[in-house]
């Protein structure tokens, strides 16, 4: 076959476009990483079954442990995308549809923007972000009040934390018989808390 300068103009568009779907289909969070599954399910509070993006980070909570694990760490997202759902909430259902999507190409104030096996879906952000309860000081709770011989964790919460991040040897940091144990990982800026199992059971 004799190559023209169209056949190598035809060739490098089609080098192009395969450069960019390759760029584009980075453009998502990691679909093993499973952010939906630490939420609770839970009527009387629906706002914890949101997911908060705030200060770079992706925010999650059940009310029984708190999980900040930075979007640039759980995602190949650019940082224009980073920037547009900064101070948003979308909830577990739609974020497990997102995960489904090859990537995400926009985001409205409304509305992430993805392309499933080329068709465009709009997933809804959550309403009232302002409703996420507040979590911040969490960490500056420094109590070292140890009266008990030992500090129980529910462990079926933790193995799911683990499971999630896929890190099997956490590092555990006590404060206090009642007060939050932070969790801490291998190679991760990812951190939490979870409370203690307070009495026998």
């Amino acid at each position: 076959m004799r190559f023209t300068e169209n056949n190598w103009v035809i060739i490098k568009e089609k080098i192009d476009n395969m450069k960019g779907t390759i760029k584009q289909s980075q453009n998502n969070f990691d679909r093993n990483i499973r952010l939906d599954l630490l939420t609770a399910d839970n009527e009387l509070r629906p706002v914890l079954e949101n997911i908060l993006f705030e200060d770079g980070n992706a925010v999650v909570t059940n009310g029984y442990f708190l999980i900040i694990a930075p979007i640039k760490e759980i995602s190949s997202l650019h940082d224009e995308i980073i920037s547009k759902i900064e101070g948003k909430c979308i909830h577990k259902s739609h974020f497990k549809e997102l995960l489904k999507c090859d990537y995400i190409t926009d985001v409205t104030d409304k509305h992430i923007i993805a392309l499933n096996n080329g068709i465009e879906l709009h997933i809804p952000f959550a309403n009232n972000p302002e409703q996420f309860p507040e979590y911040k000081d969490l960490f500056s709770i420094k109590e070292t009040n140890f009266s008990e011989h030992q500090i129980k964790v529910n462990i079926k919460y933790l193995a799911l934390i683990c499971k999630v991040f896929q890190q099997y040897f956490p590092t555990l940091i006590f404060h206090g018989d009642r007060s939050p144990i932070e969790l801490r990982f291998a190679n991760r800026i990812t951190r939490g808390l979870i409370m203690p199992v307070i009495g026998e059971n």
